[in-house]
């Protein structure tokens, strides 16, 4: 196992290269897709955190995935 230094060695030398290998896991092209396909349908902030998946991504997309059981917090910060 790498450490965390190690790996961001590795993330950084080829950030491109990086980027593209990550984008091409079956489960982030997936839910990329679908936030793309949904995110246009969303009218207010509800709708936003009331769909979990949308919810979830976005929040990962931040660096926030461990806040994502913090709803209320959001629509507040929102």
């Amino acid at each position: 196992m790498l450490n965390t230094y190690t790996s961001y060695q590795l993330i950084a030398k080829d950030i491109s290269k990086s980027i593209t290998r990550i984008e091409q896991q079956p489960t982030v092209d997936r839910d990329t897709q679908y936030y793309l396909a949904n995110i246009t349908k969303v009218k207010s902030i509800d709708d936003f955190v009331n769909n979990d998946r949308l919810f979830k991504y976005a929040m990962k997309a931040y660096g926030l995935e461990n806040m994502d059981y913090a709803k209320a917090f959001m629509v507040k910060a929102l």
